[in-house]
């Protein structure tokens, strides 16, 4: 832990209060009950502190959302990094309490939800505090809100436990719920203050309070609360970075298929049947304006953000682009074997329906539905050595949006490919050769020059057909793929 400065208890079983300089706290649950948001809290309550403060998370790859955790450094001296090890390990569900443990320093103290947590008894390297965290909440909510609230009951835990000011975590909650049903915020109250008045014994001993001994005064080094994001957007203007643009993504993706082999006289038949849906919103943001000088360091955040604000063509200046794209699909392939499996012939066809949105001052649609083949064909000319040939064609979304509201075409592809392969001695020596020619129509790429005669961003320049006429490729597993082959717009 931070180094403990001194220890402060009374008599009459008063709390004892540790004082430190700084603790590592590590969240660990599921990214569906606000991990996240009670590091947030934390993090911008040490900045409006005069605090140092440094945070970690990790975040699920699947969209429905899985384990979490956060983990904030806080204190009144330099932190440096994140921290190698918790002081404090919050564990929301057994999983959290198994995986995490071991990034807990001996010593440390473990906070779990008694609800859903079962801890090994006989392990004595840590303080363990049991705390009925979902009842907890469920009972503060009066059952209607079920368990959602969680986080912010924790966060009123950790309030009390560190002794961190309470005023100043409820605005910041005031200001995160605000926009929202004023019934949301009631509730984010509620749960904070039955996390905060939670009358547990067995946290009597582990208060602890920063040591605020030689902390920095106003008008000392400024301190700076962000997030990546507007740290990425500092880092671009103080660079003197003069446009930029990005562009965060929300996919939602489901696709099914099934299998079906028969037999039909003398053919084998493995059947394909499949359906996709894939939707995807890419907003963009962008701003254009001249180069900015202004010392991030020593002039502050606020300074730095009013240069920006006033260097920024108005016009430009909440420029917004919004595409989203449905792009769903169903298809089907049979693969067909005869003569015992020397000749194999595949047919089947996709039936894809892409609309495409926009939105800069209004919203249009647009909807194109194509249905594309593909057939393939692979022969066993002698034992070992096989003869091959397909041919497809592609309808892909293309998911760009110039400043103006114009959304780029849908790209169309077809592609063609004739080669043999070999194989003996059990796949020990093998190889490929194959000749193929690919076209695709309607790609864009962006107009940067353009760009910058204009300062108008983001323009694109349509990219005709492109297509490589003829190339070869020859495969061994032993030896690189050694390919070759044109591309020509």
């Amino acid at each position: 832990m931070s180094a403990t400065t001194s220890t402060a208890s009374s008599q009459g079983g008063t709390p004892k209060t540790t004082k430190i300089s700084e603790a590592v706290i590590r969240i660990a649950g599921n990214s569906q009950d606000g991990i996240q948001a009670i590091g947030g809290f934390l993090a911008r309550l040490a900045g409006r502190s005069d605090q140092d403060v440094m945070t970690y998370m990790t975040i699920p790859s699947t969209i429905s959302g899985g384990p979490s955790i956060f983990q904030v450094r806080m204190g009144t001296g330099d932190i440096l990094s994140a921290g190698d090890q918790a002081d404090f390990l919050v564990a929301f569900y057994q999983h959290s309490y198994e995986s995490h443990l071991s990034s807990l320093r001996p010593g440390g103290v473990l906070i779990y939800d008694a609800d859903h947590v079962k801890p090994d008894p006989e392990d004595r390297r840590f303080i363990a505090v049991p705390v009925p965290i979902t009842s907890g909440t469920v009972e503060a909510s009066g059952g209607a809100a079920k368990d959602k609230g969680k986080n912010i009951y924790v966060l009123g835990l950790l309030a009390r436990i560190f002794s961190l000011e309470r005023e100043k975590l409820a605005l910041l909650i005031k200001e995160r719920f605000g926009g929202k049903n004023e019934d949301i915020v009631r509730n984010a109250m509620v749960a904070f203050d039955a996390g905060y008045a939670w009358p547990g014994d067995g946290i009597r001993d582990i208060f602890r309070r920063f040591d605020t001994n030689g902390q920095r005064v106003a008008g000392g080094r400024p301190q700076v609360t962000m997030d990546g994001n507007q740290a990425l957007t500092y880092g671009l203007l103080a660079a003197g970075v003069r446009y930029a643009d990005g562009a965060p993504v929300k996919d939602r993706f489901y696709q099914g298929e099934g299998v079906f082999k028969f037999k039909l006289g003398p053919t084998k038949h493995q059947f394909l049947i499949g359906a996709r849906y894939y939707d995807r919103d890419v907003r963009s943001y962008f701003f254009t304006g001249n180069t900015v000088t202004q010392n991030f360091f020593t002039g502050g955040p606020r300074l730095l953000v009013s240069t920006f604000g006033l260097s920024i063509d108005p016009a430009a200046r909440n420029a917004y682009l919004y595409t989203r794209t449905l792009d769903e699909a169903f298809y089907a392939v049979d693969q067909i074997d005869l003569f015992d499996g020397r000749l194999k012939l595949l047919a089947g066809a996709r039936n894809a329906g892409i609309t495409n949105k926009k939105t800069v001052t209004n919203l249009t649609e647009r909807t194109q539905r194509e249905t594309t083949p593909q057939f393939g064909l692979w022969f066993e000319v002698v034992k070992d050595i096989a003869l091959f040939a397909n041919y497809s064609k592609t309808f892909e979304p293309q998911y760009n949006i110039d400043t103006f509201g114009v959304l780029s075409p849908n790209i169309q592809g077809e592609g063609k490919e004739i080669g043999a392969k070999t194989s003996f001695h059990d796949n020990m020596i093998s190889g490929t050769f194959s000749l193929y020619e690919v076209t695709r129509k309607g790609e864009v790429r962006r107009d940067f020059v353009r760009e910058q005669i204009t300062g108008v961003l983001p323009l694109f320049i349509p990219g005709g057909d492109q297509r490589a006429p003829l190339g070869a490729q020859l495969h061994s597993p032993r030896k690189r793929a050694i390919a070759r082959g044109t591309t020509a717009s």
